[in-house]
């Protein structure tokens, strides 16, 4: 699996729900995250990103892999009162980035998540 094929399974069982996706590509924009969603509860901006490779040290340090740009922009909406994360999967689970938790890592034991986890999430945080 790679990042793209991650984010796409996200955004297919999203709308199945009738959540409203935009998948954003801005050439001339950059650091703007993969994607916008809009609920009833409000709405969302997820960075998606994919590690291929699951150290197999339990010690070893995972961060998402942000430019500079993304970092920048996930921290100042994130300060002007947005409601931001980065997602990040792996063939063993998956791990949600909240409140500026993305500029610190975790260990492979925080991903924990399934699929299904990572949908009941997102779609608690932009519906009633």
């Amino acid at each position: 699996m790679n990042e793209s094929t991650y984010t796409q399974y996200y955004l297919r069982k999203l709308r199945e729900q009738g959540i409203y996706t935009l998948k954003l590509m801005l050439n001339f924009n950059n650091g703007v995250p993969d994607v916008w969603l809009s609920g009833t509860a409000g709405d969302i901006w997820i960075e998606f990103k994919y590690i291929n490779k699951v150290p197999k040290r339990q010690s070893t340090k995972i961060k998402p892999n942000l430019s500079d740009l993304q970092s920048h922009w996930l921290n100042g909406r994130y300060y002007e009162g947005r409601k931001v994360c980065v997602i990040l999967g792996s063939e063993i689970g998956s791990y949600v980035f909240t409140d500026l938790e993305w500029n610190s890592s975790i260990t492979r034991d925080d991903l924990t998540l399934s699929r299904q986890d990572v949908i009941t999430w997102i779609t608690q945080q932009i519906h009633v």
